[in-house]
């Protein structure tokens, strides 16, 4: 039986690993931005002064433990976070620092792994296409990807979205980049069967959510109608709501 923790949001003494200081409640203030070294921001495509902003420095930190994202998941997208994901393009010793899973010749950067790769984006849409009815699109960058949360139709989806969120991103991140892993170390992957793999990660976090609160009617709400879709009823939707 899995077993999930509900971490709290709180990172404080984590982020040294990033060599941030940040507070252990949201009520205080954080150090001013030349008492403090600033996240990297080359990798993410942001401005050099974008953790100036107090707000945007909590966003990041909550990126450390989000609620109801397994460790090993949340911890992939909390790397690419502080450029802390060994990238082909990054490795002085490799020679060939192209993106493995595509044959277009890119080099293997956070952006084009996580966006811009052709391999990434048929992954995605099989996502896409199960909450189309939503109006879901998947973000363009990867800005947006780790600080926004895709808009949907209705208010009531975008709230409820906010929590499934980061559950998805997190496990479709994880997964290629296991992918990834597979194809320089395994064997050949294609896109569909990553796309299963992934799938099956982020229903077992809507499973673990919906037996953390089986009352909260507006997720199994969004379930119900995210069951409408083949795909999402076969690989996405937790047997407790089906």
């Amino acid at each position: 039986m899995l077993c999930m923790p509900s971490f709290p949001h709180t990172i404080a003494t984590r982020c040294s690993v990033a060599g941030v200081s940040l507070s252990s409640t949201p009520s205080r203030i954080f150090k001013p931005a030349a008492q403090r070294k600033s996240l990297p921001t080359a990798q993410i495509n942001v401005a050099n002064d974008f953790y100036n902003d107090p707000d945007n420095l909590a966003a990041a930190a909550g990126l450390w433990l989000p609620t109801h994202v397994l460790l090993k998941f949340s911890d992939f997208v909390y790397r690419v976070l502080i450029r802390g994901v060994a990238m082909r393009s990054q490795l002085h010793y490799l020679e060939d620092k192209t993106c493995v899973l595509c044959n277009t010749g890119d080099l293997e950067t956070y952006t084009h792994l996580q966006i811009d790769c052709p391999f990434t984006q048929d992954v995605w849409n099989l996502f896409t296409a199960a909450l189309s009815a939503f109006g879901f699109s998947y973000p363009t960058s990867l800005q947006a990807c780790l600080f926004d949360t895709p808009r949907l139709q209705r208010r009531w989806q975008c709230l409820c979205f906010d929590q499934v969120w980061p559950m998805v991103r997190a496990c479709i991140w994880f997964t290629l980049w296991k992918a990834r892993n597979d194809v320089i170390f395994r064997q050949n992957r294609t896109p569909a069967p990553v796309a299963l793999k992934a799938a099956f990660a982020v229903k077992i976090h809507l499973q673990h959510l919906v037996l953390q609160d089986p009352e909260d009617h507006m997720l199994l709400r969004f379930l119900l109608s995210l069951e409408q879709n083949v795909w999402a009823r076969a690989h996405l939707v937790p047997r407790c709501v089906v």
